[in-house]
């Protein structure tokens, strides 16, 4: 358990964040690179987002599913003049599915070697434009000194940000970008992308996560039921239409301190879900995300972890201060 002192200096950057910019190595992402002339076309028939109408220079976020719907990968989808880059914590399934279904076509997937970090905050813009010429769009090519970088528009905290795709940290470009701007702490940025309803592959979501499980806020953002076939798409649909979940992805609002991997409970004392992720946010107190029971996950219901009450809410936080 945090005492304040402790959560103070675990939350460094925090309030950059919130109110403007600080940067987080993303470790775990991966670049992927999608060329040929026919990428788009193949893509479209893997990812459960639409890209027929993806403009120049514009961004998606998908998954990859399994045939029988789970999620296999989290998928952010930028467009460049000449490929897609898509960033992903498994990419391994991309290249998987590319190696296995790519017959014919002219698709070249390729692994990048590189470091992606993240600038989050409101004023994340203005701190990278002082450093760089940001893109007109969502994704373009820049030149931080003297090195190529990628610079892609994205939005994992409040506030929002941008993703920039460096040769290394170490490099020349990768020392000027963290020098001139504060590093958000680990614990920081979890907090701030709680409460950005931002979930986190492999502890929010697993290899059993359904698309409609992760709740309306993900599935709005990550899935076109308008769009053709790509794989696990019947599973999805039929949910969609006429089906249900049994379980919910949402927010936990607690009157004390929450445990990550404690269980909840509902009324009647029975376990319900577990807490996956939990901390102390400045702004909204003990939060958390947790993969609940449908009969508890409606807002304002009230679940209990290690004897403390939570109240569950849809996510993001945001507009509940």
């Amino acid at each position: 358990m945090f005492d304040d002192t402790t959560v103070v200096t675990a939350l460094a950057g925090y309030d950059q964040l919130r109110s403007d910019a600080a940067w987080r190595p993303l470790d775990s992402v991966r670049s992927v690179s999608l060329a040929g002339d026919d990428r788009k076309g193949w893509l479209q028939g893997q990812i459960t987002q639409d890209l027929r109408d993806l403009p120049a220079t514009g961004s998606c976020h998908a998954c990859l599913l399994k045939p029988t719907g789970q999620i296999e990968a989290v998928l952010g989808v930028w467009a460049l003049p000449d490929r897609f880059l898509i960033l992903t914590e498994a990419p391994e399934f991309l290249l998987d599915r590319a190696k296995r279904f790519v017959i014919l076509e002219n698709v070249r997937p390729a692994l990048e070697e590189c470091q992606v970090v993240t600038i989050q905050g409101p004023k994340a813009t203005q701190r990278l434009s002082s450093l760089m010429d940001l893109p007109v769009g969502d994704a373009g090519l820049a030149e931080l000194e003297g090195e190529p970088v990628t610079v892609l528009r994205s939005r994992r905290v409040y506030g929002g940000g941008w993703d920039v795709v460096l040769p290394s940290l170490e490099g020349a470009a990768g020392r000027r970008l963290t020098d001139a701007l504060p590093l958000a702490s680990a614990e920081a940025f979890d907090i701030a992308m709680i409460e950005a309803g931002t979930p986190v592959f492999g502890i929010d979501i697993d290899s059993k996560t359904l698309p409609p499980e992760m709740g309306h806020h993900f599935v709005a953002s990550h899935v076109s039921y308008d769009k053709g076939c790509y794989t696990g798409q019947e599973v999805v649909a039929r949910i969609q239409s006429r089906g249900h979940t049994n379980r919910t992805w949402v927010g936990l609002a607690g009157s004390g301190p929450l445990a990550p991997g404690a269980e909840a409970r509902d009324r009647s004392g029975t376990v319900v879900g577990m807490v996956a992720r939990a901390g102390k946010s400045p702004v909204f107190g003990w939060i958390g995300t947790a993969m609940l029971r449908n009969h508890v996950a409606e807002s304002g219901s009230a679940v209990w972890i290690d004897g403390v009450s939570a109240e569950v809410t849809q996510l993001p936080f945001e507009g509940r201060e």
